[in-house]
C-alpha cells in the first residue's frame, strides 16, 4: 500500500474513534503521521507500509502487524483509552502531546523526546490538513455543563425538599439522571453519584418522588382532631354569649 493510499484510510479511521477518545480526529491522524513519517511522506516508513502500524504500537516486545488500517486504529484506540486515559477530552494538541507522556504506569508513548517537540511535530503534520483546531471546542460545551451543574445528589435533594415545602413541584432544568449521563460524557467518575441516586431512586421511584414522600403527609390523620377542636371553640364562644345575655347554657340540667 502507498503513502497517499494509507493516508487516505487513516483519515477515515481516525474519524471512527475520534469520538471516544473525545479529541478531534485530526489530531489522531496528525500523530499517526508524524509517527510513520520517513523519506519526505507521511505514512511513508517501513512499518506503516509493510505492518500497517501507524502508531509504532509494540507487542511482547515486536511491532505489532495489522491486516487493515481499521484494526490498528481499534487497538490504538484501546491502548490509549486503558494506557494513557488523560488523553480523552484532551483541550489541546499540547495537552494532547502531554498526556501521551503521562502512561499511567509511569514512562511515555514517545519514550525521551520533549512534549513540545512531540507536540510540533503532530502540528507539523497538520498543515493543509482540513479544519484543524488548536483547541478541543467538541467537547466544549459538555464540560460547561458539568462545572454549571456539579451538584451531589444530596445537594439536589435538599434543594427539592425546599421547593416542596415552599409550594415548588418541579426539579429545574437538570434531573439527576441528567447531571450523571452529562459526567458520563466526558469522562467523569460517576460511582458515587450513581450509588446515591440508586439509593434514592429504589424501586424505580425518582429522587424527588423519595423528597416529596419525606415532606408530605396525610390530612386526613388530623382531620376527626380538627373538626372537634373548631366544635370546642364553637361552643366555648357561644357559652360565653349566653352568660353575657344572663340565660342558661343550652343542654345544661337546671339545678
Amino acid at each position: 500500500m502507498t503513502p497517499q493510499e494509507i493516508e487516505v484510510q487513516a483519515k477515515a479511521a481516525a474519524k471512527k474513534i475520534a469520538t471516544e477518545l473525545k479529541i478531534p480526529w485530526q489530531w489522531i491522524f496528525g500523530q499517526w503521521a508524524y509517527e510513520s513519517t520517513s523519506n519526505g511522506y507521511k505514512f511513508g516508513s517501513g512499518l506503516a507500509m509493510k505492518n500497517l502500524n501507524l502508531g509504532g504500537i509494540k507487542g511482547s516486545g515486536n511491532w505489532r502487524y495489522y491486516t487493515s488500517v481499521d484494526s490498528f486504529a481499534e487497538d490504538y484506540k484501546n491502548l490509549i483509552l486503558k494506557e494513557y486515559p488523560k488523553v480523552a477530552g484532551a483541550s489541546s494538541i499540547d495537552a494532547f502531546a502531554t498526556a501521551l507522556s503521562q502512561h499511567k504506569g509511569g514512562g511515555s508513548y514517545f519514550g525521551g523526546a520533549s512534549v513540545a517537540s512531540y507536540a510540533a511535530g503532530i502540528k507539523a503534520r497538520l498543515q493543509g490538513v482540513e479544519d484543524v483546531t488548536a483547541t478541543n471546542t467538541a467537547y466544549t460545551p459538555k464540560a460547561a455543563t458539568i462545572t454549571q451543574h456539579n451538584e451531589t445528589v444530596y445537594e439536589k435533594l435538599e434543594s427539592w425538599a425546599s421547593n416542596v415545602l415552599n409550594g415548588g413541584s418541579t426539579l429545574g432544568s437538570d434531573s439527576t439522571a441528567d447531571v450523571i449521563a452529562a459526567r458520563k460524557s466526558v469522562g467523569l467518575d460517576t460511582t458515587e453519584l450513581e450509588s446515591s441516586y440508586n439509593k434514592y431512586s429504589a424501586a424505580n421511584e425518582t429522587a424527588l418522588d423519595k423528597a416529596i414522600d419525606a415532606v408530605s403527609f396525610d390530612p386526613s390523620e388530623y382531620l376527626d382532631k380538627g373538626i372537634w377542636v373548631v366544635i370546642g371553640v364553637a361552643m366555648f364562644i357561644m357559652g360565653l354569649v349566653l352568660i353575657m345575655k344572663g340565660q342558661p347554657m343550652v343542654g345544661k340540667e337546671a339545678i
